[in-house]
């Protein structure tokens, strides 16, 4: 398998061996609080509400690697519908007019 992605075998058991670094582990720490975050929205937060919540926490983080981080593990926000007032009046309709009975 070595020969067919051109690597040493050496340098492959030495990265199996090889202890995660802290930025990886924070960004592990950071998914974990967005995703707990995101499921206590009911999946409506997206990447600029789920940063301020961990800024509030006291976690010092940049918004764009919220947001990378939540992109990378597939946490998007559940767009909400804007309300709508249904459309009461067709003017252009092919009905005929009522009579004017009263003479008004």
């Amino acid at each position: 398998m070595s020969d067919c992605l051109c690597v040493l075998k050496s340098g492959y058991f030495s990265w199996r061996k090889r202890i995660p670094s802290k930025t990886a582990i924070e960004n592990i720490r950071i998914l974990k609080e967005s995703q707990t975050i995101h499921k206590e929205s009911m999946n409506v937060y997206g990447s600029p509400s789920i940063f301020n919540k961990l800024k509030a926490q006291g976690m010092v983080i940049g918004k764009n690697r919220v947001a990378r981080i939540m992109r990378k593990n597939g946490i998007r926000s559940i767009i909400m519908k804007k309300f709508k007032a249904p459309k009461t009046t067709d003017s252009k309709h092919n009905f005929g007019y009522s009579p004017n009975l009263l003479n008004q």
